[in-house]
């Protein structure tokens, strides 16, 4: 649960299972900032993976956020 966390890092506790995910959320964390910075999207296989073990938000429509054709005169 999300309130273990926070008393596990608060109190020193991490347990390996802990430690992995803080570092696995970590390197997903950097692997995105790197691709935001670069502006190239992260390899394909990468996101779906990611996708498939936190998709964080299912049901959340992406269209909204997609880019959208300029129109020019």
């Amino acid at each position: 649960k999300s309130s273990d966390w926070s008393f596990i890092l608060r109190s020193g506790t991490t347990t390996d299972l802990a430690q992995e995910q803080i570092h696995r959320h970590g390197e997903r964390f950097q692997t995105l900032a790197d691709a935001l910075d670069s502006g190239q999207p992260p390899p394909p296989a990468w996101l779906k993976a990611v996708e498939a073990e936190d998709n964080l938000f299912p049901d959340l429509p992406l269209k909204p956020w997609l880019p959208t054709p300029s129109i020019s005169a």
